[in-house]
């Protein structure tokens, strides 16, 4: 993947939120990560049915946009992504490429991207098809602990402890605001 560096040094005035279905929750210590399935949504009411075996710690994790998301993305201690088909309770890709905690994720809203967001100071974006790192995004000088891909999945915003929120072109990997 292509790498885009961009300054981040100074506190910026906006941020962007993301589409439905986007923000992370956090999750349980380990163990199995408790999914309410939107399958059958006209059936739930609020019960659990649906539990995945993540097997590590959980921090960050946001379902596939769409009416009927199929696949879940988390976000781990162990400085790996997994994306999770939903209805066949497997693990499809792990993603590896952070050095430390993955602290939030999100879905563009036409499904294709991730963005992943890291206590070693990086944003990447990553193919959710095929699990590919497509570009680093470098800027911040703490912790990143939010991502946020605006409605059109043109813009990506991140935050970080540095106290900065970064606006990036997700084409070009290059920080619009910062």
């Amino acid at each position: 993947g292509g790498s885009g560096v961009g300054g981040c040094g100074t506190p910026a005035a906006a941020a962007l939120g993301g589409p439905a279905g986007s923000r992370s929750g956090s999750g349980a210590a380990g163990g199995a990560a408790a999914v309410a399935s939107p399958f059958g949504s006209s059936q739930l009411r609020g019960e659990q049915v649906a539990s995945l075996p993540i097997e590590r710690e959980v921090n960050a994790l946001a379902l596939s946009p769409g009416p009927v998301p199929r696949r879940l993305v988390v976000g781990l201690q162990d400085h790996t992504l997994q994306i999770w088909d939903c209805e066949a309770q497997i693990m499809i890709h792990v993603l590896r490429g952070h050095k430390y905690w993955v602290n939030d994720v999100a879905w563009s809203a036409d499904g294709v991207r991730v963005a992943s967001g890291s206590a070693d100071k990086m944003v990447k974006l990553w193919n959710a098809n095929d699990g590919q790192c497509l570009s680093t995004l470098q800027g911040h000088l703490l912790s990143v602990n939010a991502v946020a891909f605006s409605a059109d999945a043109a813009r990506l915003a991140s935050g970080s402890w540095d106290k900065t929120v970064c606006i990036w072109d997700v084409e070009l990997g290059t920080a619009l605001l910062s």
